[in-house]
């Protein structure tokens, strides 16, 4: 089993160490503050020197100012370029209102309601020969009725039905007539069978309020309803002049857009200005220039901005956060006394200091910040530990009838050194051989060292001694049967 697969990482004691980078965390929040204040001063310094260049042009004196540097050619061609625009924003209008309220032009080509009405004419006529003395009008009183539905006020009948506000100018598109012999053909096209019904009910009405005049005018004659029918079938027709409406409107748009094309830069922008001007707008960016500085006015602009500062103070002190909790997780080397003591089972015998030097600036803060984390050793003093330490090593050594102890580590820097020997002096009286030395996983002597004792003491540090060296410390001490008493953490 691999003890160092069962490790855990300890949140708790992560944060503690973050923490106690507070100086470090300190200089990244400054220095993120600075960098990220200083692009946000360079990116307001360009904004105040363009606001402090004055309100901007109008579009009249843009015009102005370009009619100075362009040739008289130049200023005609453009001028006929915006006279051209117009035209086509005019006709481009026409065919947009026309698409747009147009019935017929929102039909479906591929289904279209027609209803149609079949009328038979009858004036009498009998042809006598050789001699002809009557006239036939079966042709002109067909004529009259073609005229008579084609008139205004029918339009204006029909478009009340429909209602909607209907464009009566749209209305006779929808009506229709045709002839053959002596049958009257009327076609009405709505939007669906029962406007096309509505507008059939008008019309037969406009023709039998129609006939008694027209009776004045040819003499007696019949006319019968013979066929109404009501069908939904394509029109090809409608269809292509559908399509020629869109051609149209796209093709103006192209050669609208198409204007510019050979013109140099400064004639777009006396184009686009005159345009301006020709439309009505007095002042380019008209809801920026309304608040513009005049010119010679002193413009107030904050170059560092707040958000800027306090964002690049976030980020410094994510990513020195970062970087501090990458080197805790990815560390080789002892993080916390429980790592000993679960993994590889080694009792813990009590924790002492190093005798490093108290820092200088705030030390107050990591004090804290250690009381805030649960540790207690200023409740204790050294030697007060030492004496626990020691007595552990006595109890250990006791029940075990150990005759001989030595004591080890695979940290052997001074600080772990100066451990030992003070350790060693302290139990030398209760214990007949106490010996220290370096680490068997390296020295020889040690290792020989060890293996005639009765028992064995780990004296290790904290971010000192490597997770490998331990594990092949804890295995020598396995294989050659020298039982651990516990480990002593320097911290």
């Amino acid at each position: 089993m691999n003890e160092l697969d069962e490790m855990t990482i300890s949140l708790k004691d992560l944060l503690y160490r973050i923490l106690l980078r507070w100086r470090l965390i300190l200089v990244y929040l400054v220095l993120g503050a600075l960098i990220f204040g200083g692009v946000g001063y360079m990116k307001n310094l360009g904004a105040a020197k363009k606001a402090t260049q004055g309100k901007p042009l109008t579009a009249k004196e843009q015009v102005e100012k370009y009619e100075v540097v362009l040739t008289e050619n130049e200023i005609a061609v453009v001028q006929a370029a915006v006279n051209t625009y117009f035209d086509y924003q005019k006709n481009m209008e026409l065919i947009k209102e026309y698409y747009t309220n147009s019935i017929r032009m929102q039909l479906n080509p591929n289904e279209v309601p027609n209803l149609r009405l079949q009328y038979l004419i009858d004036n009498h006529y009998e042809a006598v020969y050789p001699v002809v003395e009557a006239k036939d009008y079966t042709g002109d009183i067909i004529n009259s009725y073609t005229m008579m539905l084609s008139d205004g006020d029918v339009y204006e009948k029909v478009a009340a039905v429909l209602g909607d506000d209907m464009n009566v100018a749209y209305v006779g598109e929808l009506i229709g007539t045709g002839s053959s012999a002596d049958i009257l053909t009327v076609y009405v096209a709505g939007r669906d069978e029962e406007e096309c019904k509505a507008i059939s009910r008008v019309l037969q009405e406009i023709i039998q309020d129609g006939t008694s005049n027209l009776k004045k005018l040819y003499g007696e004659f019949d006319i019968t309803l013979i066929q109404e029918s009501y069908y939904e079938r394509a029109n090809t027709d409608l269809l292509a002049e559908q399509r020629k409406q869109e051609n149209d409107y796209n093709s103006l748009l192209n050669n609208m857009n198409g204007l510019v094309n050979n013109m140099t830069d400064n004639q777009k922008n006396y184009y686009y200005a005159l345009l301006e001007v020709e439309e009505g707008e007095a002042v380019v960016g008209e809801k920026d220039a309304e608040h513009a500085p005049e010119v010679g006015e002193n413009v107030q602009v904050e170059l560092f901005h707040k958000k800027y500062i306090l964002l690049g103070a976030v980020l410094g002190v994510f990513l020195v956060c970062c970087y501090l909790a990458c080197r805790y997780l990815l560390s080789a080397r002892l993080r916390v006394k429980e790592d000993l003591e679960g993994p590889f089972g080694i009792v813990n015998l009590g924790v002492l200091p190093l005798g490093r030097p108290k820092r200088k600036f705030l030390d107050c803060v990591d004090r804290w910040i250690s009381s805030a984390f649960g540790e207690k050793n200023g409740r204790f003093s050294e030697e007060e530990r030492i004496r626990m330490i020691c007595a552990g090593i006595r109890i250990g050594a006791k029940k075990s009838d150990m005759k001989s102890v030595y004591l080890t580590g695979v940290c052997s820097d001074e600080a772990c050194e100066q451990v030992k020997a003070m350790l060693c002096e302290q139990i030398k009286k209760d214990i007949e051989i106490v010996r220290f030395g370096k680490s068997v996983v390296y020295d020889p002597e040690a290792l020989e060292a060890m293996v005639s004792s009765d028992g064995v003491v780990f004296v290790e540090q904290i971010d000192g001694s490597r997770y490998d060296e331990l594990k092949k410390e804890i295995e020598i001490c396995r294989q050659n049967q020298v039982p651990v008493i516990g480990s002593v953490i320097l911290s």
